[in-house]
């Protein structure tokens, strides 16, 4: 640091590119690239990515009625999308990938309130996917209310907290900009902790996979929860590798384009992984598609009766996806459903009854497609008294 400093004030106040090329070379004894072409494709490849998510979620969005839409949370995939458009603005201006000017020189605000920030809210949706996921089909527990928010809340608290320490700090702590060299220098401290900080949500969520592994459903929720698992630790691990071995990477064309894309392609792609085949199948089989999809919710639901291996531990007998508070016979009705065979009348002893479940905890596991109802007895029809049929 100290040397750098000397370096600085001896230069002049103003360099020719070609001069600040050279400076820099000879500060970091490597060869330095300056912004190119190849940045200016890397932002366009970005925007083709981003553009596709966008007009994917523009149309499930307009489709949003659909049940297998619907059953994916369209407010947090929204979320999980705006953040990964600030992760990724973040990821530009940090990966040296733009002249900086203008707004571009302040460094703190594109490092901490967009590169760390962004993409710790990206992660923090996925948490709560998978806390939910836990909530509801190991600990057999409603999801609505604090328990929806307070894991959010937390995370939220944590990185806050850090960011706003980190502004408070003077910018040698943490990121500057350097005027004479038109760069942004990171500070080593600053940088492993904030890689670290971003570890521990996915450290969370490597637990909650390990205990979603038991879990039965028809609609591959822990297959498509290990795939986005393994896809996370290898960014993370790409990440820390990259800035552990070669923290000067901003400077090598080629690693900044790798860095760059492999953020741009990881936070698309998990959305897509969550969301396309609804969609696809929304515009090219969206009636028979949803008919099967109610079908094969419906058989899951009495399938987990009979071979659920916590039935009896958990108030909840058969916590899976329920789409909506309308009746089983108008979604027959919509798709052309067969009628719910009848199941043996003596097997579960009548109708069971709902604990500790009231009707908002219900329709809000319903929007976000994560609980199917519990009221429903062996043959499919509603409890005594419930005054509610469900599928």
């Amino acid at each position: 640091m100290s040397s750098l400093n000397d370096l600085l004030a001896q230069l002049p106040d103003s360099l020719s590119e070609d001069a600040r090329i050279q400076v820099l070379s000879k500060v970091l004894n490597m060869h330095v690239d300056p912004v190119g072409p190849t940045d200016t494709a890397t932002i366009a490849i970005a925007g083709i990515f981003g553009g596709i998510t966008l007009l994917m979620l523009v149309y499930a969005w307009i489709n949003v009625n659909y049940r297998p839409i619907r059953a994916k949370n369209m407010p947090l995939m929204t979320i999980m999308f705006i953040s990964s458009v600030g992760w990724i603005l973040g990821d530009i201006q940090m990966n040296g990938q733009v002249h900086l000017t203008g707004g571009w020189t302040n460094c703190k605000v594109w490092v901490i309130w967009f590169r760390i920030l962004f993409c710790y809210i990206y992660s923090a949706v996925l948490l709560i996917r998978f806390y939910a996921l836990d909530r509801v089909f190991n600990q057999g527990k409603p999801y609505h209310g604090w328990a929806y928010v307070r894991p959010f809340l937390l995370m939220m608290a944590v990185v806050l907290i850090f960011g706003l320490t980190c502004q408070l700090l003077p910018s040698e702590h943490t990121s500057r900009y350097i005027p004479k060299l038109n760069i942004c220098e990171v500070h080593d401290v600053f940088r492993y902790t904030s890689i670290g900080l971003l570890w521990i949500p996915w450290l969370v969520v490597l637990v909650l996979i390990v205990r979603l592994r038991n879990i039965q459903s028809s609609f591959n929720e822990f297959r498509e929860s290990v795939v986005i698992c393994i896809i996370a630790f290898a960014t993370l691990l790409e990440t820390t590798l990259v800035h552990a071995i070669k923290p000067q990477y901003i400077f090598d064309k080629n690693l900044r384009l790798v860095e760059t894309l492999v953020n741009v392609f990881i936070t698309n792609v998990i959305i897509w992984l969550i969301l396309s085949y609804p969609v696809a199948m929304c515009m090219f089989r969206r009636r028979e598609y949803e008919r099967d999809w109610l079908y094969t919710l419906r058989r899951d639901d009495r399938q987990s009766i009979y071979d659920g291996p916590n039935n009896n531990d958990h108030d909840i007998d058969a916590p899976y996806s329920r789409m909506d508070t309308d009746g089983l016979a108008k979604d027959e009705d919509d798709v052309g459903l067969p009628p719910t065979p009848t199941a043996p009348s003596n097997f579960f002893g009548g109708a069971r009854q709902e604990r500790g479940l009231d009707d908002a905890t219900i329709a809000h596991l319903a929007d976000i497609g994560l609980y199917r109802n519990p009221d429903v007895d062996i043959a499919g029809m509603d409890s005594p008294g419930s005054g509610r049929r469900l599928i």
